[in-house]
């Protein structure tokens, strides 16, 4: 899932709850995995690493990549049982669940 919502993917290094979009509005988590993504981010900002070079070899990041795929995973079991996401309260799309 390279790109998905306005969180998860490559991006700017910004603090993730300030991104403004092209409206100029804050921009919001699309569904629990896009706000795990935006979590995520977070600790990147607040560790001042990011892209490649900070996933790989910045050791202050390995637990937001932990939590992230620990979140992925949970997602994927809310899925497989028909559950609904819990951000929005919506069915979890086969999308937010790759």
């Amino acid at each position: 899932m390279p790109w998905y919502g306005n969180f998860l993917g490559p991006g700017p290094d910004g603090n993730p709850y300030n991104l403004r979009g092209y409206d100029g509005k804050i921009l919001k988590p699309i569904d629990a995995m896009d706000a795990a993504a935006q979590r995520h981010d977070y600790a990147y900002y607040l560790a001042k690493t990011g892209g490649v070079k900070g996933a790989l070899f910045d050791d202050r990041v390995a637990a937001a990549d932990w939590a992230l795929a620990a979140e992925a995973y949970n997602i994927t079991l809310l899925f497989a049982e028909n559950k609904r996401d819990p951000l929005t309260h919506q069915p979890i799309s086969a999308a937010e669940e790759v």
